[in-house]
C-alpha cells in the first residue's frame, strides 16, 4: 500500500526524464508503476534504447521531504556512490544510469538504474522454496560490504559532511538527539519516555567508544532488498539494492536485522552472533533507539497508525525490560 510519500509522476513528466536521458527520438514501448518501496515512486520503463528496461525511482517533491529525517531528505543523492563503491569490491548490485536532483527535469530528485529480471527474495511465489544457500549468499556478500569504510562516521552525501562525525559516539548521540526531538515534536511517546531515551544514551555512550572504524553498512537489510534469478535451477543473488539508507558505523548494528539473520546468513558470513556483555548491552540501545524512529518513520513519513502503535508497544516493552 502506498505511504503519504507516494506521488506518481505525469506521462509528460516521464516523457521529459526519457527525452533528457536519451534524447527527442527515444520511443517509450512500456511504463507502468513497480509494487515495493515506501520512500520512492518507481517505475519500469522499456524503451527502443536498452534491451531489458529500466527502472526510475522518484523520490518524494519537496514539499513532502520537509517531514523527513535529516538522513533521509538527500539520500538518493549519495546512492549512486553507494552502488559503485559495491560494485568495485564484488557485492553485486543494479547499475545506476543517471542521478539527477530536484533542481532539473521534474521538480523530485529522481535516479535511473538498469532493470535486471528478477524475483525478490520475499516474493511469494518462493514461499515454499529452500532458500538457505541465499541466506549464506547474501551473508558472504555482507561480509564484503562490510569491508568498505570512510574516514568519518555517519551519513555520506556529495558536497556536504553535515551528518558526518570523527567518532562514532559523536553520531550516535547526534542522531539519537534528533529521534527524539522528532517524536517529541510530534508527541509520539509520553514525555517521560523520550526522556528516558535521552537520559540512557547520555549516560551509556562511552559503550560506542570502542568503535575505531566507519565500516559500511546497509541499514536497510530486509528479504525485499535482495534479488534472485535462477541458474541450474537454483535461486542466486542478482543484486543487493536500495542505498538509500547505507551509512558508515559499527557493522554490529547490522547484525540485529529483524528478518535476514540467520544461521545460514551467520555461516555465509563467517561470525556468529556476538554473544559479550557489552555487545548485549548495546544492541539493547540500538534496538530502542531503532525502535523510536520507526514509530516515527512509519507515522509521520508513512502515515500508518496500525504499524506505529505496534512500533510504539515493542519500545515500551523494551523500556519496562532496561528499567
Amino acid at each position: 500500500m502506498p505511504t503519504k510519500l507516494f506521488k506518481e509522476l505525469a506521462p509528460a513528466e516521464i516523457e521529459r526524464v526519457i527525452r533528457n536521458l536519451y534524447g527527442n527520438s527515444a520511443v517509450i514501448n512500456e511504463c507502468r508503476l513497480l509494487a515495493g518501496g515506501n520512500m520512492n515512486t518507481n517505475y519500469f520503463i522499456k524503451t527502443d534504447r536498452e534491451a531489458n528496461g529500466l527502472v526510475l525511482r522518484a523520490a518524494p517533491p519537496p514539499e513532502i521531504k520537509r517531514c523527513l529525517f535529516s538522513f533521509h531528505a538527500d539520500m538518493m543523492s549519495a546512492e549512486p556512490l553507494f552502488h559503485k563503491l559495491l560494485e568495485e569490491n564484488g557485492v553485486p548490485t543494479v547499475k545506476v544510469v543517471k542521478y539527477a536532483s530536484e533542481n532539473v527535469d521534474i521538480g523530485r530528485e529522481y535516479m535511473i538504474t538498469e532493470y535486471l529480471p528478477s524475483i525478490t527474495m520475499n516474493d511469494p511465489l518462493l514461499r515454499q522454496t529452500d532458500l538457505s544457500s541465499v541466506y549464506k549468499e547474501v551473508g558472504q556478500y555482507m561480509r564484503k560490504l562490510h569491508t568498505i569504510t570512510s574516514d568519518r562516521f555517519g551519513w555520506k552525501r556529495p558536497g556536504s559532511d553535515h551528518s558526518e562525525f570523527d567518532t562514532w559516539p559523536q553520531f550516535v548521540l547526534a542522531y539519537m538527539t534528533e529521534v527524539a526531538n522528532s517524536t517529541e515534536e510530534y508527541e509520539l511517546f509520553e514525555r517521560e519516555h523520550i526522556e528516558f531515551l535521552r537520559a540512557l544514551f547520555n549516560n551509556k555512550i562511552a559503550l560506542f567508544g570502542g568503535v575505531e572504524t566507519p565500516n559500511m553498512i546497509h541499514k536497510d537489510l530486509h528479504e525485499g532488498n535482495i534479488l534472485l534469478h535462477q541458474r541450474d535451477g537454483q535461486y542466486t543473488v542478482s543484486a543487493i539494492i536500495d542505498m538509500g539508507w547505507v551509512m558508515f558505523g559499527d557493522r554490529k548494528w547490522e547484525f540485529l536485522s529483524r528478518c535476514m539473520i540467520n544461521q545460514d546468513y551467520l555461516n555465509g558470513y563467517g561470525e556468529d552472533m556476538p554473544q559479550d556483555a557489552e555487545f548485549k548491552e548495546m544492541s539493547l540501545l540500538y534496538k530502542l533507539l531503532h525502535g523510536f524512529f520507526t514509530a516515527y518513520l512509519v507515522m509521520v513519513e508513512y502515515g500508518n497508525e496500525k504499524w506505529y502503535e505496534k512500533e510504539k508497544s515493542g519500545v515500551l516493552a523494551l523500556i519496562q525490560e532496561m528499567i
